[in-house]
Parts: C-alpha cells; sequence; structure tokens
C-alpha cells in the first residue's frame, strides 16, 4: 500500500489507514495537527494499519512525546501482531499500551 492517513470516527478518536514505514511517516507527519485540534485526550485506533517497521514506531513515539507537550494524553488502540513485536523488542510496553 505504502501510503497512511488519518481517520476521523469522532471527537478525539481517529484511525491511521494503510501502511506505517519509513517511506510513509513523512506524510503522517504532515497530518498530525489534527490530532490535537481540538482538547481532550485522543484515541487511535490502529487495527487498519497493515504494514509497519522501527520508523513507524518511531513517528508513534513522537506522537507521543507531542501530546504531553499539548497536555494531551494520545492512546493507541488494536496494535496489530507486528507493530506490538517491534514495541516488545523496544522495550516500550509501557508507553503504548495502557
Amino acid at each position: 500500500m505504502e501510503t497512511v492517513r488519518i481517520e476521523t470516527l469522532g471527537p478525539g478518536h481517529y484511525q491511521l489507514i494503510g501502511d506505517l514505514t519509513f517511506d510513509t511517516v513523512a506524510a503522517l507527519c504532515k497530518q498530525k495537527k489534527v490530532f490535537f485540534r481540538q482538547q481532550g485526550d485522543v484515541l487511535v485506533d490502529l487495527s487498519l494499519v497493515t504494514k509497519a517497521d522501527s520508523a513507524g514506531l518511531a513517528c508513534l513515539l513522537e506522537l507521543i512525546r507531542q501530546a504531553k507537550s499539548h497536555g494531551v494524553e494520545i492512546r493507541f488502540d488494536n496494535i496489530q501482531k507486528q507493530l506490538r513485536s517491534l514495541v516488545r523488542v523496544s522495550g516500550l510496553d509501557k508507553l503504548m499500551t495502557h
């Protein structure tokens, strides 16, 4: 697929759709402001992420950092097996799972 997009499911509730890889994270970075447009915490559904790599994981960690700087908690739901493995291998379980 080699694309990623953000779909709004409701106030503070989003879904990432597509690949979360080195080839797509720059496009996601350009769209990430959508997560911080309104007040309140953010939930991002990752069930439709088809492929992920370490660059995708780094992008999600950057979203966590930026959310904290906005005084927002961002949570990720339905983390796919491939991405969950990257999280576990990187020792980031506590940051990514709530």
